[in-house]
């Protein structure tokens, strides 16, 4: 049987998170703790750093702009870890539970992590997956989902990954890269719509 290493990132929020529910309860939150939670969130104490020091925001949407403008200026290699501080595809909720549930094989997960692996050592970094593709804000974000997917969705989406690395694996590395971030500033924009839009 397969067992993927456990990584703990994402796994639980960090023990002193601040209670953030929206705008306003963001704005006034400790500064040191929501630092904290962003640096858990989006993978970069940088990034989180300088969405607190913005503070304070009107509404959610300059937050999420916030972190936009903040990943477009990091330098590259801070960008690359980010990145590469995502989990590996098969850590992920959405197929780690499909996988213990029985609905895809033990051959399908390693099939998955092989072409993720690959498309990491041909473009040079890992991939954040595309929100579209996946049909689920908390698959991609590594939250855990609130419901299961629907019967039967679970070997589509597989599939459906399976041919964006496909595509990204042909693409020039400078596109696949843009790409990548792109789907990263998504998937910041969707972990901060869980503290702010409840």
């Amino acid at each position: 049987m397969y067992t993927p290493p456990f990584s703990p990132l994402f796994a639980t929020r960090p023990a002193a998170s601040p209670a953030v529910r929206d705008v306003r309860s963001f704005n006034s939150a400790p500064a040191e703790q929501l630092t904290t939670l962003l640096s858990f969130m989006t993978a970069s104490r940088e990034l989180a750093r300088t969405i607190v020091v913005g503070r304070p925001y009107l509404d959610a949407a300059d937050v999420y702009s916030a972190a936009a403008r903040t990943l477009d200026t990091l330098p590259t290699p801070l960008v690359e870890g980010i990145v590469d501080a995502h989990q590996p595809v098969d850590r992920v909720p959405l197929v780690e539970d499909a996988w213990t549930a029985g609905e895809i094989t033990d051959d399908r997960l390693s099939d998955l992590r092989e072409a993720a692996l690959g498309y990491a050592a041909a473009q040079g970094h890992l991939f954040i997956a595309d929100p579209a593709v996946w049909g689920s804000a908390e698959a991609v974000t590594m939250i855990a989902p609130r419901t299961r997917p629907a019967p039967g969705t679970v070997n589509a989406m597989v599939d459906a990954l399976d041919a964006d690395i496909d595509r990204r694996l042909r693409m020039p590395g400078a596109e696949a890269w843009a790409l990548t971030v792109a789907h990263l500033r998504e998937s910041n924009r969707q972990k901060l719509e869980t503290l702010l839009e409840r």
